[in-house]
C-alpha cells in the first residue's frame, strides 16, 4: 500500500485511451505536410503514441527539426483542431473503471489534480466532454506554466494541496515528474508509453481499478 492524500493524475494515457482521437487527427498533419512537400520525421501510425505525452511544442520541433516556425504552428493548430473536433463528436472515451476508480477515490477523501503537457484549449474541451469536474479538484496544464516540465510544476504546485503526494501516469514525463520531487509513483502498463519508461516507478498497474487497492 502507498499511502496519498493528494494524486496527481495524467489524462491521455492514463485515463483517456486518446488514439481514439490522436491517429485521424495526425493522419491530416501528415497529409497537409506531404501536401508541401515535407516528409515528417518518425512519424507514422505506428509511432504515432510515441508522441502522447509530449507538449505539442516540443513534439513538432522533435518531428519537424528542419521546418520554419510557421510551419511547425500551422500543423500544431490543424492537429489540435481536428483532436477536439473529434472529442466534441462523442468519439473519445475514458478507459473502462476509470469513473468508479476516481469517485471512490474522492469518496476516501482523496484530492484529485489534473496534470497533462496539453494545449488549454485541449483542456477545456475534455473537462467539457467528460465532466470533469466531478472528479477533479484543480487542473493544470503544460501551456498555463510556459510548457515547463511536469516535474517543475509539481514543485511549484504541491505545497496547495495535504501531503502524501503520488504521481499516476503512463509516460516517463510522469514517472520523473515524481521522482524528482521524491515522490512515489504508479504507471500504468496500459498507456501509451513504452514499459521500461515505468522502470523506476513505486508500483505499477494494468487497470485503472488496481490503485484501490494501492492507494491507503
Amino acid at each position: 500500500m502507498i499511502e496519498a492524500n493528494t494524486i496527481y493524475f495524467d489524462f491521455d494515457g492514463t485515463l483517456h485511451n486518446t488514439m481514439k482521437i490522436y491517429k485521424s487527427a495526425l493522419d491530416d498533419g501528415v497529409k497537409f505536410l506531404k501536401n508541401l512537400g515535407i516528409e515528417p520525421k518518425n512519424l507514422s501510425p505506428e509511432t504515432y503514441h510515441t508522441w502522447l505525452g509530449y507538449n505539442a511544442g516540443e513534439m513538432w520541433k522533435k518531428v519537424l527539426p528542419d521546418a520554419d516556425d510557421e510551419i511547425r504552428k500551422k500543423v500544431k493548430i490543424l492537429v489540435g483542431k481536428k483532436m477536439q473536433e473529434n472529442l466534441n463528436e462523442g468519439k473519445g472515451t475514458l478507459y473502462d473503471g476509470v469513473d468508479e476508480t476516481l469517485l471512490e477515490l474522492k469518496k476516501r477523501n482523496k484530492t484529485l489534480v489534473f496534470l497533462s503537457n496539453a494545449r488549454t484549449s485541449y483542456y477545456e474541451t475534455v473537462k467539457k466532454v467528460f465532466k470533469l469536474e466531478k472528479y477533479f479538484d484543480d487542473f493544470l496544464t503544460s501551456e498555463a506554466f510556459k510548457e515547463i516540465p511536469k516535474e517543475e510544476i509539481i514543485k511549484r504546485t504541491m505545497k496547495k494541496y495535504k501531503r502524501n503526494y503520488i504521481v499516476v501516469g503512463d509516460r516517463f514525463f510522469d514517472i520523473q515528474g515524481g521522482i524528482k520531487n521524491d515522490l512515489d509513483t504508479i504507471f500504468c502498463n496500459y498507456g501509451f508509453g513504452e514499459k521500461k519508461e515505468g522502470k523506476e516507478a513505486s508500483a505499477r498497474i494494468d487497470d485503472i481499478r488496481e490503485l484501490l487497492e494501492i492507494i491507503e
